[in-house]
């Protein structure tokens, strides 16, 4: 498997930690959501301000959650956030449109399943929206990832 294929693509990123989930998602401006994208399925931890850079993954074959959580582990990377999701999403509002972008960070277990959030697009317009990890995810997914050395540099505020 390739490590760093021309998808593998950084970004630089604030995460405003805080803002609420509401605020951060009204931020994002996206045009649809789902209800389930809340603080009580996605509790939400950490004040003032973190600098990060994004890394989106792209695995070009068919992966399972676990698979996933894995080869981000032997890339040295950890597994993005819903908060880090939806800054990505506030700053890269066009990045959806091209693909769907998950974060399997922060995990709703829900019914004996998990659920993420995930970005994707519907016609022309982005939303924001949960997926169960039970049945994996195709090449043309992508997902958010941090290198583990790089915890980011907090600003109080």
């Amino acid at each position: 498997m390739k490590k760093n294929t021309p998808n593998n693509q950084k970004y630089r990123i604030t995460v405003d930690n805080n803002l609420s989930m509401a605020e951060m998602i009204t931020v994002g401006k996206y045009d649809w959501g789902n209800k389930d994208v809340n603080t009580k399925n996605f509790p939400m931890h950490g004040k003032g301000t973190t600098d990060l850079i994004i890394e989106l993954v792209c695995f070009e074959k068919f992966m399972k959650f676990h698979d996933v959580l894995r080869e981000l582990q032997s890339r040295d990377l950890r597994p993005g956030t819903l908060p880090e999701l939806l800054a990505f999403g506030a700053k890269y509002p066009k990045k959806q449109l091209e693909f769907p972008i998950l974060q399997v960070g922060s995990v709703w277990p829900d019914r004996g399943g998990r659920r993420v959030v995930f970005l994707r697009k519907g016609n022309k317009e982005r939303g924001i929206s949960v997926v169960w990890t039970r049945y994996g995810w195709g090449p043309y997914y992508r997902f958010i990832a941090v290198k583990k050395e790089i915890s980011g540099k907090k600003k109080p505020r």
